[in-house]
């Protein structure tokens, strides 16, 4: 279980590198390009963005599966697993960057429906057959055959997303062209940051791989995604503002971003501060259900790993915001500056307290990234992301009230 956390973690940092930042261009250029002040080119803009991504995910996935999979997995995770499996990743990152940037294509053209069924659901669910399949059969499960199945759900999920975007797209015929040196301009920030960004989530269980057993890196995996329930209903929410995001921005509505974006903290952080205090009752339990009595162990690592995340939810959408008000430089900046807290800061943790230890850092590199990105969303955007309960926010509960 440790092996397969570190090849997740692998796949979900390589990708952020093959998609290049064009996931999050797309939202922004396909948002501007349905509205009616632009006359441009939306398939043009999904065609070019498509055709880099599967030159870097060509290029990135053949070098890690040659020369740097086997790297990583003699010199820093000692793992033979690891090393026999790095084809499987090289796949596993493009598929990532693939199913991700389909997503966030629907979102910039208003389509949330698809957006949210192409970012996981489609492709998870598919694999949940799959795996029901092996079981019933039965099916042998190593890690191998185990990431195979993963990755047949992914192949079939961002195929199927990738026609009807094209089908959509199709739409939009403005007269105007988006150039591939403007797309570039625009994303390569945006990759830069979210490199760091991923780097920044990752490297507390890289670490743990790096120093400590593989059993602190499977206690770690495990709570950490116990920890992401306390993010749904933010993940959920955020999911549906990034076009209103550029709209109400180019429109110069900047109260009306304001409102937005507050509520939504406001809103989401009600479950998110619910579900922090269940954990801290129930942590043990609920991961000796889920896992079984060896994670246990976890708890104080749960607990640690929830207030983080909580954090994140009072800072309100400020990453999303930046990226799509233009100030993607600032937000690369932001995550450059938190890793360097934040890594040194793991690293003596996770050798001194293991999986604790790890979940502690990535705490504070949450509430540190997301409160300084709070701040400079107010000072560059002119907008203020967090939570708020004034009657003025608290008023504002329809997403219709922003269109």
């Amino acid at each position: 279980m440790g092996t397969y956390f570190i090849a997740l973690s692998a796949a979900m940092l390589f990708s952020t590198v093959v998609d290049f930042g064009l996931p999050r261009t797309a939202t922004r250029l396909l948002a501007e390009a349905t509205t009616n002040r632009f006359d441009t080119n939306a398939s043009g803009i999904a065609v070019r963005s498509l055709a880099l991504l599967l030159l870097i995910g060509t290029i990135l996935g053949t070098v890690y599966h040659l020369l740097l999979g086997d790297w990583l997995a003699d010199h820093l995770f000692h793992s033979a697993d690891m090393s026999a499996i790095s084809g499987y990743i090289a796949i596993w990152l493009v598929l990532l960057a693939l199913r991700t940037f389909a997503a966030e294509s629907f979102r910039g053209l208003g389509d949330i429906r698809l957006a949210s069924l192409f970012n996981g659901l489609f492709g998870n669910s598919i694999t949940l057959i799959l795996l029901g399949i092996a079981v019933i059969l039965p099916i042998h499960m190593d890690i191998a055959n185990t990431i195979g199945f993963v990755l047949a759900g992914l192949g079939i999920s961002a195929a199927t997303a990738l026609v009807l975007l094209f089908r959509q797209t199709a739409r939009f015929t403005g007269n105007e062209h988006v150039s591939l040196s403007t797309i570039l301009a625009i994303s390569t920030p945006i990759m830069l940051a979210g490199s760091l960004q991923v780097a920044l989530m990752q490297s507390n269980i890289w670490i743990l791989g790096a120093v400590a057993d593989h059993v602190e890196v499977a206690l770690y995996g495990a709570v950490k995604q116990i920890a992401l329930l306390i993010s749904i209903p933010f993940i959920i929410v955020n999911n549906a503002i990034p076009q209103l995001v550029v709209k109400l921005n180019a429109e110069g509505h900047h109260e009306k971003m304001e409102n937005l974006l507050r509520t939504v903290a406001t809103i989401t952080f009600i479950p998110a501060l619910i579900i922090v205090i269940g954990l801290a009752l129930f942590a043990r339990p609920l991961l000796v259900l889920v896992y079984g009595q060896t994670y246990g162990a976890g708890a104080p690592a749960l607990l640690l790993l929830a207030l983080g995340e909580l954090a994140n939810v009072i800072a309100g959408p400020c990453g999303i915001t930046l990226l799509m008000t233009g100030h993607q430089k600032a937000n690369m900046i932001v995550t450059l500056g938190t890793g360097f807290v934040a890594i040194p800061l793991s690293i003596y943790l996770s050798i001194h307290y293991g999986a604790a230890g790890a979940a502690a850092s990535a705490a504070v590199a949450l509430a540190l990234q997301n409160g300084v990105s709070a701040v400079l969303v107010r000072k560059y955007a002119g907008v203020s992301s967090h939570i708020s309960f004034s009657r003025r926010i608290l008023g504002q509960f329809r997403l219709r009230n922003f269109l």
